[in-house]
């Protein structure tokens, strides 16, 4: 499921993490510059993500998920 993230705005603070993913195992910070648009359509929906996990923890991060590809889920044990 995407969800919105509520962004800290300040200095140092990482533009673009607006979404966080959330599945069964996880939540993962979706990093999303400038696509905030393409994303919206699929706030609050399941979802299939194609991407790469990126470890940001040697700067002060953590792991953030950057998207190559997103559709919405659909299986039979979900009921939209």
């Amino acid at each position: 499921m995407l969800e919105e993230r509520s962004e800290v705005l300040g200095p140092g603070s990482r533009g673009g993490l607006a979404y966080t993913l959330i599945t069964e195992q996880d939540q993962l910070n979706v990093y999303a510059a400038n696509v905030r648009e393409v994303l919206e359509p699929f706030r609050g929906r399941p979802v299939r993500i194609r991407g790469k996990l990126v470890n940001l923890r040697n700067e002060g991060e953590g792991q953030e998920l950057w998207i190559a590809s997103i559709e919405a889920y659909y299986s039979r044990h979900h009921n939209s």
